[in-house]
């Protein structure tokens, strides 16, 4: 059922397939490793923008209820988003 020789002559027959994902992802690699300091400059922007969210929700009188009333509105944007959006 589960034979080598089976799941070669597999490969050899998707090998336009196999040839295309493997460039697709080296690509995909190059691009990560050349991208890197623009990937670090974006996300210490959003760590500092969740830093002053999070900073102006403390000073708030009442910190706890600030925090869950901005976390289930942000999850429940999303979570509308989505089903408008036809994700799923």
């Amino acid at each position: 059922m589960f034979k080598f020789s089976s799941f070669i002559r597999d490969i050899s027959l998707i090998k336009k397939t196999m040839l295309v994902s493997t460039l697709i992802f080296i690509i995909g690699i190059v691009v990560g490793w050349l991208s890197t300091e623009t990937i670090a400059q974006f996300v210490n922007q959003q760590i500092e923008g969740i830093r002053q969210i999070s900073q102006n929700l403390s000073e708030s009188e009442r910190p706890q209820w600030s925090f869950f009333v901005f976390i289930f509105l942000n999850n429940s944007i999303k979570a509308v988003l989505i089903i408008f959006l036809g994700i799923f």
